[in-house]
């Protein structure tokens, strides 16, 4: 959407009221009002593609993880936060073997950068991206039968019933043993 047809929705609901306008042109009505408080602060040169305040959230904020290495005195309180994030996901992860920092890596890929949590845990992005594309299973412990299963049970008593109760149909009807860490692993994968 340019400029323009965002100038005229905002027009329009100065007249009509921004709950009709979003009815009207299919927008959500906290985009309106995004759009609003954009031009009066900004101006209209806000409303341009790309320099917008939701589009400038999506950037990172560390270009460089220079960070990681500094001492905490000399970090910011931005960078100080950022590595407590960091070391609270990745901590228990430092001492393990390779291919489960991989999975490490791997479950907090949208939290953190690749190249981040591959310095934190001192293993190499080529190894990641290579593990990622040839090994890694579709998760540590995962057994396809046994998940669909679960999953079977789980809709049948329409998402009643939780981990004790599956494990009990599991043990009473497919005659499955099942332990709290196998489960879990396979619950994350489909949740």
């Amino acid at each position: 959407m340019n400029k323009n047809e965002k100038l005229n929705i905002i027009n329009e609901s100065k007249k009509i009221g921004i709950l009709n306008a979003a009815l009207k042109f299919d927008i959500s009505t906290s985009t309106i009002k995004r759009w609003k408080s954009e031009v009066k602060i900004k101006g209209e040169g806000a409303l341009e593609w790309g320099s917008g305040t939701q589009a400038k959230g999506n950037i990172k904020k560390f270009k460089s993880h220079d960070w990681i290495f500094k001492e905490p005195d000399d970090m910011s309180i931005e960078e100080l936060r950022e590595a407590l994030k960091l070391e609270r996901a990745l901590k228990k992860h430092l001492v393990k073997m390779t291919k489960e920092k991989y999975f490490a890596i791997f479950n907090v890929k949208r939290m953190f950068s690749l190249k981040l949590s591959c310095l934190y845990l001192k293993v190499s992005r080529y190894g990641y991206l290579k593990w990622l594309k040839n090994e890694k299973p579709k998760h540590k412990n995962y057994n396809r039968i046994l998940a669909f299963k679960i999953r079977c049970l789980f809709y049948l008593f329409k998402k009643r019933y939780g981990y004790n109760m599956i494990t009990l149909f599991l043990n009473k009807y497919f005659k499955e043993r099942l332990n709290l860490g196998l489960f879990i692993d396979i619950w994350k994968q489909w949740v």
